[in-house]
């Protein structure tokens, strides 16, 4: 190639710039809008080849694990016990691309830029971005190609970051995490052995590890547990004198604000004139003993750290800037602390109950989880350990996923699994079954926390003008996808020739205005779905709401906004009859054609396992109905 006349390709990244149309344009974070055959989507690639990719990440992420460094692999270097390596708690194995470790989605769309720039003829690359560590990564891949880069020089890369958060991340990790040690004993300080003799003496065979969320406020008043994640499993083994044990995991970030009032609540728990349920929490087994060993083998984790770091940067090449961050939080920050620390409290909480038959957990493939089936194992409890996923499985959510090697090699690699995963629909099945869970190590259950799909309500309709079509806006978590999705429609709307109200339903954490959208027709409710849903011809969501889910099991028509800067993490990605946009200009041929659709009570069926006598469920625990 000509080095003194290259040819250049444009990697525009800020989709905020708008560069001259000379060169062609690969887009990092945005979709293609028109037909130009010199602009191009790497989200659209993506998904274009998603299966591919996703396992390559996959993958590659297995390879660092098998990285040798002396004469032992990297996950042998982190056993630290007999049968456990700290490797399957790291934010490296927990791919957590929705919420934790956000620049994975940058690494997937790396494997997809490679992949595409290799069948093309560049010799030089010009990158328009914020991202620091973008920068990085991609000056490493052109270094590695042998090709040029420049990045725009009117570019500011980086991004502002609040004062304290600054002052912050000049301390050592180290320093960082004892910080963050004392204030979680400072902070759990009035659960400490909250409920541990109940639950040492509990002759009770079967166990639950829940999170102390989503509780029913008026029930735990009167000492009645009741949990939106096990909406009517506990008064089922009430009904039929099946005795449990409940070991909470309390979050600061719950709806209980502070610890002493979920000690409150679990002392109500345990207080019940029924007698049959005992509850404590994981922070309730907190000792000076716990927190000896969670510093001395921090410090022995940064000596790892150390010895491991170049091989797993060879390792990794161009990735390395975009996984630096997980790496060095994974073996001395604030993630390394705090899976030590479940470690500890784990293997206390099992070390004097009584011999289990079943357990139970909310499976999200969090890296303390691997610590939580580790001190099972290591207690001798019954081999019937099942995680339960309480939503869809998603298809870009990677903490599902494993690379299949991994499964090959468990004994060796010493991969804690859970004995069986209790799948709630057919789809997540298959999703598993592709990846290379073993069929017999799934057991078919049903989805507990949508059984009120079982049940409509009748619409309530004040507020609402049923002249026109309604439309369901259902709120995201996330600030900047409720940003998107309001954007969308609010520009879509001079397209959109049909009357149409939109019923807005938001949030919680992220609240909507109507005073900041007031060339919009809405009403905003707090009301649950299924109270509202009957009133609806179509939803609109972002595609990481899990809510879409209620109304597409409630056979509603849903349409769903993608953010190109992420992946497509929608539950409904790949089902049948859901629709997908990019575009206001797609948003609004999907609103124009709204009197035109219908709804399909059957598509729930196929979606979830959904069946009011939970007979799946029963089958489990050995109960037979009369």
């Amino acid at each position: 190639m000509n080095k003194n006349n290259p040819i250049t390709l444009i990697v525009l990244d800020s989709i905020d710039i708008h560069p001259k149309k000379c060169n062609d344009i690969m887009l990092w974070s945005d979709h293609k809008q028109l037909d130009d055959d010199k602009v191009f989507s790497l989200t659209q690639i993506v998904e274009e080849n998603a299966e591919h990719f996703k396992y390559e990440y996959l993958s590659f992420i297995h390879g660092l694990g098998e990285v040798v460094v002396g004469n032992k692999k990297t996950l042998e270097h982190l056993k630290l016990q007999d049968g456990f390596s700290f490797w399957w708690t790291t934010l490296l194995v927990e791919k957590s691309n929705i919420a934790k470790s956000i620049q994975i989605n940058n690494a997937i769309k790396l494997l997809a830029f490679k992949y595409w720039f290799d069948k093309n003829s560049y010799n030089k690359i010009l990158l328009y971005s914020h991202n620091s560590k973008l920068v990085e990564s991609m000056a490493m891949f052109c270094r590695d190609a042998d090709i040029q880069f420049d990045i725009a020089k009117d570019l500011k890369v980086g991004k502002t970051t609040q004062i304290y958060k600054k002052l912050y991340k000049y301390f050592p990790d180290f320093i960082q995490s004892m910080g963050w040690l004392l204030w979680k004993i400072i902070s759990i300080w009035p659960l400490i052995g909250v409920g541990v003799d109940k639950w040492n003496n509990s002759k009770s065979k079967i166990t639950f590890l829940s999170p102390l969320l989503n509780l029913d406020k008026n029930s735990a008043k009167e000492g009645v547990f009741k949990s939106n994640y096990w909406p009517i499993l506990p008064s089922l083994l009430k009904t039929h004198n099946l005795h449990s044990n409940w070991i909470h995991m309390y979050s600061e970030t719950s709806n209980l604000s502070n610890a002493t009032r979920a000690k409150n609540v679990i002392n109500k728990y345990n207080n019940s004139k029924n007698g049959i349920e005992t509850h404590t929490t994981v922070c309730s087994f907190i000792s000076t003993s716990i927190v000896y060993k969670v510093i001395l083998n921090l410090i022995r984790l940064s000596y790892i750290k150390f010895k491991i770091r170049k091989s797993i940067i060879v390792k990794s090449g161009a990735f390395w800037p975009l996984i630096e961050s997980d790496f060095n939080n994974s073996f001395s920050g604030i993630d390394a602390t705090r899976n030590l620390l479940y470690m500890g409290l784990f293997e206390k909480v099992f070390s004097n109950l009584t011999r289990q038959e079943k357990g139970f957990y909310l499976q999200e493939n969090q890296g303390w989880e691997c610590t939580f089936i580790q001190a099972w194992r290591k207690s001798k409890h019954n081999n019937c350990l099942i995680a339960v996923p309480h939503t869809p499985i998603k298809f870009w959510d990677l903490r599902r996923f494993l690379d299949k090697k991994s499964y090959m090699s468990a004994y060796k690699s010493l991969l804690p699994l859970p004995d069986y995963i209790g799948v709630n629909s057919e789809i997540s099945k298959n999703m598993h079954l592709k990846s290379g869970y073993l069929n017999d190590r799934l057991i078919e259950l049903e989805a507990l926390r949508y059984m009120h799909l079982n049940h409509f309500s009748n619409c309530l309709q004040n507020g609402l003008n049923l002249t026109k079509s309604i439309v369901l806006v259902l709120g995201d978590y996330s600030k900047e996808n409720t940003f998107l999705q309001m954007e969308f429609l609010l520009h879509s709307l001079k397209y959109v020739d049909t009357p149409i109200q939109y019923l807005i339903k938001p949030h919680p954490l992220t609240p909507i205005l109507s005073k900041d959208y007031p060339n919009i027709d809405l009403v905003i409710t707090n009301k649950p779905i299924y109270e509202i849903i009957n009133c609806c011809q179509l939803v609109y969501a972002s595609s990481t709401t899990s809510s879409s889910v209620d109304a597409y099991c409630l056979g509603v028509p849903v349409v769903t906004v993608v953010n190109p800067k992420t992946l497509n993490t929608s539950p409904l990605r790949g089902c049948k009859d859901a629709i997908f946009v990019d575009s206001s200009k797609g948003l609004a041929k999907v609103l124009n054609n709204v009197r035109k659709m219908k709804t399909n009570p059957k598509q729930g069926k196929d979606f979830l396992y959904i069946s009011s006598d939970i007979h799946r469920w029963k089958k489990l625990f050995g109960i037979i109905d009369h």
